[in-house]
């Protein structure tokens, strides 16, 4: 007589497939947990949902240079250097010709200004200019002839003097010699150099050494020869 050999029930197996179910639900769950905490948590953003890149509405960006990006980041601010502003050009020089003043009676007389100085290192002379051309004028020291080129002026300046008489600047103007320097300072402090360039006698008439040429020459006249009136002594010399 055989014995059977029991079947399990399944009241049997219901509680071990339970187990196994619940097992397998818990690893899945913890690796799920575990998943998570790597990443952190889940923030989920408030207000308006983003515009796309292509959206109507999108925010106009401001383009910023990569220098100034640069400066932005390193804390520093960048500056525009603008060029130097040139010299103004020098003032063109008048080269009017301007015309000489007629003798004036030798009773004359006319108002008398100081206009600056000349000098004549090689003769010892330092002494005021004046601007007329009368006998009281000259009897006061040199001066200039009205009409003739200013000091340092386009044109020929000429200044007369006294050589046997009065203070006689230009007692000794007879020794300067080519190359002597003669200075005359404007009323404003320039000084204005010549370099003499000849020496020469002319009669007293001779008018001539009074007119006016294109450059920057000087004229100095004065009597001849020493202690006589019959001549006059000539000295041309060039602004340096």
């Amino acid at each position: 007589m055989h014995r059977r050999t029991p079947h399990p029930t399944r009241t049997g197996r219901g509680p071990t497939a339970l187990l196994v179910l619940a097992a397998t639900a818990s690893l899945i769950l913890t690796l799920i947990l575990i998943a998570d905490a790597g990443e952190g948590p889940l923030h989920l953003a408030r207000g308006p949902l983003p515009r796309t890149a292509s959206g109507a509405l999108e925010e106009p960006r401001t383009r910023v240079s990569s220098s100034h990006s640069r400066s932005a980041r390193l804390g520093t601010t960048t500056t525009s250097t603008t060029p130097p502003v040139p010299p103004p050009p020098p003032p063109v020089e008048d080269t009017t010709l301007r015309q000489p003043v007629d003798v004036p009676d030798p009773s004359a007389r006319l108002p008398i200004a100081t206009i600056g100085r000349i000098r004549i290192p090689k003769i010892g002379l330092d002494t005021e200019l004046r601007d007329q051309i009368t006998q009281e004028s000259i009897d006061l020291g040199p001066s200039h002839w009205p009409g003739t080129a200013d000091s340092g002026g386009f044109g020929n300046a000429v200044i007369a003097g006294h050589r046997n008489s009065h203070s006689a600047p230009f007692r000794d103007l007879a020794n300067l010699q080519t190359g002597d320097t003669i200075t005359l300072v404007g009323g404003f402090g320039t000084s204005y150099h010549y370099t003499v360039t000849e020496m020469f006698v002319v009669a007293p008439t001779a008018m001539w050494i009074t007119e006016q040429a294109p450059g920057h020459t000087l004229t100095i006249f004065t009597c001849n020869p020493l202690g006589s009136s019959s001549q006059r002594l000539v000295v041309r010399a060039t602004l340096a």
